[in-house]
């Protein structure tokens, strides 16, 4: 309402036109929740590679103070699995950001992990 009591004319909604209206129905994509963790679960690295603990210790102190490394066989697939667990969340969080290469010829993935004695069953999600 303004000064002289009259209040302002209301604009009316439009309909939504044909793109607005198809926008709407689109279904939102789905949010994946991954809870962070300070442990990180590496897999898609050669064997030899695996073995190399002071190249992968070098690569992960990078992004913060690393505890410790775990390398694990995983008897299914005969691949290994390394468990890297920082000393804080926030130190594995920026090793997920980060491009995830040793070096330019020698990528891999990466998962956030919680610490359970099911290491197995975790990993083979992860294959691909």
């Amino acid at each position: 309402m303004n000064p002289d009591g009259i209040s302002p004319p209301t604009r009316k909604s439009q309909p939504p036109t044909s793109d607005t209206a198809f926008a709407m129905l689109q279904p939102k994509p789905a949010r994946t929740l991954v809870r962070a963790s300070r442990h990180l679960l590496v897999c898609g690295l050669s064997q030899e590679v695996v073995k190399e603990d002071a190249r992968l210790f070098n690569y992960f102190t990078r992004f913060g103070g690393v505890e410790k490394l775990k390398r694990i066989l995983d008897e299914e697939s005969g691949g290994h699995v390394v468990i890297v667990s920082f000393l804080d969340t926030r130190s594995a969080q920026k090793a997920m950001k980060a491009d995830q290469r040793l070096d330019p010829n020698t990528p891999f993935r990466a998962s956030f992990y919680e610490s359970t004695k099911r290491v197995v069953k975790v990993y083979s999600f992860l294959k691909f």
